[in-house]
């Protein structure tokens, strides 16, 4: 049974190699349709800034993405832009107070990070929250969730300003797994699929999630946070799906980390 829960103290809303990620194909689509995607900006000296990664508020002062991005860096080397359909562009640009890796966090397992804003965010027309699927919020084989980012419209060319989306389809569990358990067989260090990862397919026009937006949400019934974009082998690969944090897996974990910066 999928639940549907709402935090209402925390303002969470519940329902039941670094490969960075970006929309290829798929079509333009808004802020104002898709509220909750920030943009994540990154800078060696935290000066100059450069969109890099994808992340989804969750409430006024949280995000959740996926700790691939942030890895090894500080936290004055990122900002966060929300509201806005252009990358690096307009919005409303956040300060972070924190990045809180996962405890069990290893290169591309338990790949997902709680990112605390130093300020509450003012929700408006174009901004607001993602709703979190909740642990027991499990999508079956085949069905399709929309991966959105400001994706490249190609690989290896120039990415996109443009907020994107594109439907995908859940790859099966085994299906997926034994696809790269026969990479590892060539790349013995590439990560091995597990519970706490969702595998997408290339969409009907031949989309997917992309170089660029690593973090990016994926989402069902438009505003349900179900997953985030963490690696993959190609773009837009028929024969290699990509892997995505699964972000039911870890919703009991979020909801404690939000709570404790409350």
């Amino acid at each position: 049974m999928r639940s549907l829960i709402v935090l209402a103290l925390f303002g969470v809303a519940l329902a039941a190699p670094k490969a960075s990620q970006r929309i290829v194909g798929g079509e333009t689509t808004t802020i104002e349709e898709n509220r909750f995607v920030a943009d994540m900006e990154y800078s060696t000296r935290g000066v100059y800034f450069e969109p890099s990664c994808g992340a989804a508020l969750v409430s006024n002062n949280v995000l959740i993405s996926v700790f691939s991005c942030y890895n090894g860096d500080e936290t004055f080397q990122w900002r966060a832009r929300l509201g806005t359909s252009v990358s690096g562009s307009g919005g409303s640009l956040q300060t972070l107070k924190s990045i809180v890796p996962h405890p069990e966090f290893d290169r591309y397992k338990n790949d997902v990070a709680v990112i605390i804003l130093n300020n509450v965010v003012t929700l408006t027309t174009k901004i607001g929250l993602a709703r979190l699927a909740g642990a027991s919020y499990i999508l079956p084989a085949g069905s399709t969730i929309t991966a959105l980012g400001y994706g490249s419209e190609v690989e290896g060319v120039e990415e996109s300003a443009e907020l994107k989306k594109v439907d995908v389809n859940i790859v099966d569990q085994q299906t997926c797994f034994a696809i790269y358990d026969a990479v590892q067989e060539e790349f013995p260090y590439w990560p091995t699929i597990d519970a706490g990862m969702v595998c997408t397919g290339v969409s009907a026009d031949g989309g997917s999630a992309c170089y660029g937006d690593n973090g990016a949400p994926v989402v069902t019934d438009g505003d349900v946070l179900y997953a985030m974009s963490s690696w993959g082998k190609n773009c837009a690969d028929e024969e290699h799906p990509i892997v995505n944090t699964l972000v039911p897996r870890y919703t009991d974990w979020i909801i404690s980390v939000a709570e404790g910066s409350a």
